[in-house]
């Protein structure tokens, strides 16, 4: 049986990227006295948010293809290029991403459709997995 550590290191740490930037909203709702339920307020409240929400938004594709490139190609691959895509992440967001979107707006560089590209990619690793699990498990008949 092979095991996949190194993929699902690589999740929780995403997912505790996730919650961490849930917990700023949090902390971003009493800063700036917008409610819950309300999405909308005080525009670095709004920044906040949209930050968190953008993560979210990149979870499934970044999740779905990490797991089928790791349960179907070559896990140590699917850690390594899981990993190398949070690493870039954290430093694209010191650099130039969440902390400066969040105060400095004019800071946006590509925005959305910088992400159609690798996600488009994504997809299309996706498919590739399903087709080579259905032509193994013909192979196997």
């Amino acid at each position: 049986m092979t095991s996949y550590i190194g993929v699902a290191l690589v999740t929780i740490g995403a997912m505790i990227v996730y919650f961490t930037m849930a917990g700023r909203v949090g902390r971003a709702r009493t800063k700036y006295g917008v409610e819950a339920p309300a999405t909308t307020g005080h525009a670095d409240f709004e920044r906040v948010f949209r930050v968190q929400a953008n993560t979210l938004e990149g979870l499934p594709p970044f999740l779905t293809g990490l797991w089928l490139f790791g349960l179907y190609l070559n896990e140590p691959i699917a850690t390594a290029l899981g990993v190398a895509h949070s690493l870039h992440d954290r430093l694209f967001a010191r650099r130039r991403g969440a902390q400066p979107w969040i105060h400095y707006p004019a800071a946006r560089h590509v925005g959305a459709a910088g992400g159609g590209p690798g996600q488009a990619r994504a997809a299309g690793l996706q498919v590739r997995c399903l087709i080579n699990r259905k032509t193994t498990a013909t192979k196997r008949r």
